[in-house]
């Protein structure tokens, strides 16, 4: 049973950490702008960087997961799980990331995923509007 607030802080959970992907996937995309593969492979730092910001949204991927069991599903256009697993990938695995899968991931699915989450975020906004009137 809900209890009185817990649907609301759920609610909440959920719309922070979809933030919270979404600013990494801005600054992902900054941290790219202008820059080659090649350019990218030499720069430790920049690589640094996203793959700290992979691992931010993998972990906000995680947290929906858990505070909304149901968002993974009425959702499905997110991939949390795949998010998550990323975010795995690259802090257990940090000795084995291969920066070829990183830049892919980067500069093909963070794009795709950040339109995505504009989408759902604006929507959640109007459900919310709606519902406050």
């Amino acid at each position: 049973m809900t209890k009185p607030g817990e649907r609301a802080d759920k609610k909440r959970r959920v719309d922070i950490s979809l933030q919270d992907m979404r600013d990494s996937s801005d600054a992902i995309a900054d941290y790219l702008r202008d820059i080659t593969e090649a350019e990218f492979r030499q720069d430790p730092m920049r690589q640094d960087a996203v793959i700290r910001r992979l691992e931010v949204i993998g972990e906000a991927a995680g947290r929906i997961m858990k505070a909304d069991r149901q968002f993974e599903d009425t959702l499905s256009e997110i991939p949390l799980r795949d998010a998550y697993e990323m975010r795995n990938f690259v802090s257990h695995g940090y000795d084995a990331v291969d920066i070829a899968i990183v830049w892919d991931s980067a500069t093909n699915d963070i794009p795709a995923l950040r339109k995505v989450l504009e989408e759902v975020i604006a929507g959640r906004k109007d459900d919310e509007k709606k519902s406050d009137a």
